[in-house]
């Protein structure tokens, strides 16, 4: 009996001198090594753990219904937080108030509660998915954790009538962020500091607008973006994202990415897309067969670098027009070798240079002719079609080609 005592009183020493009659009257729970006493409050549809110094709301009964009300204070401790699935699958309740002492939320906390329109104030999401599967919320606002700023993993999906998302500048986006099934979201603005490795939007039909993170603590970040058909220009050319990833992009025309970031990037089945940005160093593809609308492809930076070849005879099959600089020789050399249209940037639009070679001769009215008579094979760059409206009558004709022939015969002085 005496060897039973002392190894029950050995145990209480390893655990901070806890004693036997505490740890049998009250619940414990182990956190970072040692053992916090709490006792176990229940009040209403709501349970709790009452610490020393503060209160945690664990768990809501999944019969409850209609607005749940959080009290500031249990047996005279702050509410402090509230805990994993502490409302996950309460689908009943409808409003929820969260007193200001709540400084935590932790993960899946209101996931699924499917009749949930609103809370009355910001959430301090700690961990994510908390939120996910709230098909009746129609606004929702994120602000920063006390802990430490960060908020882990977040997933907002299947909230299919939220309207409005705002998320808190302070608050620092950590490791992943997704967004998806919610059709009724109009725009996306996400704080300019992050520490995102992942950022997925899919599934929002009325998605418009996306600003991405300024600056990213973390590297190799990826971007994602799908079935958002009402986005018709991405602008990333502001973006600290080093891949991205578009697909099935219905309404999106134009790309614009970050010239010194040179993302990595892959794009197929965006119908409408007329032009997007290159980088000859990054590893991108393109599907041109599912983008058929793709015409236009701008090489802005200034290197001597080559192309990749499969890229180049890709760009020649889909007759695809490149816009580039004068001083970027190779390219230049290479596309001309496998026959791709070039328009140079920056320079003056020039009448009668149907091609865009800076010079007007007899080749640009051969390809006026040609493009006349082959519209499906030939076609003009947007500054080729400019150039090549000799007489400004809006169409362009073999006229046209006829007038920078008898231009360089010397028959007509000026085009």
């Amino acid at each position: 009996m005496k060897k039973i005592i002392a190894a029950i009183m050995a145990i209480c020493c390893v655990c901070g001198g806890i004693s036997a009659v505490q740890a049998s009257t009250e619940g414990f729970a182990l956190t970072a090594g040692a053992v916090d006493i709490y006792t176990e409050v229940v009040e209403g549809d709501l349970t709790f753990h009452v610490y020393d110094d503060f209160a945690e709301l664990i768990k809501c009964s999944t019969g409850a219904e209609g607005e749940v009300v959080i009290p500031e204070k249990i047996k005279g401790k702050p509410v402090d937080r509230i805990g994993e699935s502490a409302f996950s699958g309460c689908k009943g309740i409808t409003y929820v108030t969260i007193p200001e002492s709540v400084s935590v939320i932790e993960m899946n906390a209101f996931r699924n509660c499917t009749a949930l329109t609103g809370f009355s104030r910001g959430l301090p999401l700690f961990h994510g998915s908390s939120i996910a599967g709230c098909t009746a919320l129609k606004s929702l606002s994120l602000t920063r954790p006390m802990q430490n700023g960060m908020l882990t993993a977040l997933d907002i999906s299947d909230c299919r009538q939220l309207e409005g998302l705002e998320i808190s500048e302070d608050c620092i986006l950590e490791s992943q962020f997704r967004l998806g099934g919610c059709p009724l979201l109009k725009d996306l603005k996400l704080p300019e500091t992050t520490a995102l490795s992942s950022i997925v939007v899919t599934d929002c039909a009325s998605l418009t607008e996306i600003q991405l993170p300024l600056k990213n603590q973390v590297d190799n970040a990826v971007f994602s973006i799908s079935k958002c058909g009402k986005i018709k220009e991405l602008d990333l050319s502001s973006a600290d994202i080093s891949s991205v990833n578009i697909e099935s992009m219905s309404g999106l025309e134009k790309v614009s990415f970050n010239s010194e970031k040179k993302p990595k990037y892959s794009m197929n089945d965006c119908e409408k897309l007329t032009a997007v940005t290159r980088f000859l160093a990054s590893d991108s593809t393109i599907d041109y067969e599912t983008c058929p609308e793709l015409k236009d492809v701008y090489y802005y930076e200034e290197t001597s670098e080559r192309p990749q070849i499969h890229d180049v005879m890709k760009l020649a099959l889909y007759g695809v027009t490149v816009h580039c600089r004068k001083s970027n020789t190779e390219l230049i050399s290479c596309l001309r070798k496998y026959s791709v249209d070039i328009a140079f940037i920056g320079e003056t639009k020039l009448k009668g240079d149907a091609n865009c070679d800076d010079e007007v001769n007899l080749a640009d009215a051969v390809f006026i002719m040609q493009t006349v008579s082959a519209p499906d094979k030939y076609k003009l760059s947007e500054c080729g079609a400019e150039n090549a409206d000799v007489d400004a009558s809006g169409d362009i004709t073999n006229m046209d080609a006829l007038l920078i022939q008898r231009y360089k015969l010397g028959i007509i002085d000026e085009l």
